[in-house]
This record gives structure tokens, sequence and C-alpha cells, in this order.
């Protein structure tokens, strides 16, 4: 979920059925990385 602090807008960023461990953005903001633990597994997922 992304929250703006000005306005209070939301908005879904990723959505799973699993627990989302973590997620951020690049260091050029060119890719998201998320972390999802699959069923006590680890899943990178990078989104363009």
């Amino acid at each position: 979920m992304s929250y703006n602090l000005n306005n209070g807008d939301r908005s879904i960023v990723y959505k799973t059925n699993w627990d989302v461990a973590f997620s951020y953005l690049s260091k050029n903001d060119s890719f998201r990385v998320v972390a999802v633990n699959e069923d006590a597994q680890n899943k990178i997922i990078l989104k363009i």
C-alpha cells in the first residue's frame, strides 16, 4: 500500500494472497523489489 502524506490518498502497490515481507524501490526508482513469504519460502519479485 502506498500512502500520500499530503492528501491522504492510498493506492495498492502490490497484491498477493501471501505475506509481503518488504518492498522498496531501486536506487534510481527503475525497479520495485518485493519479497513475499509463500508458505515458509521467500520469493523475490522485481517489477519494472
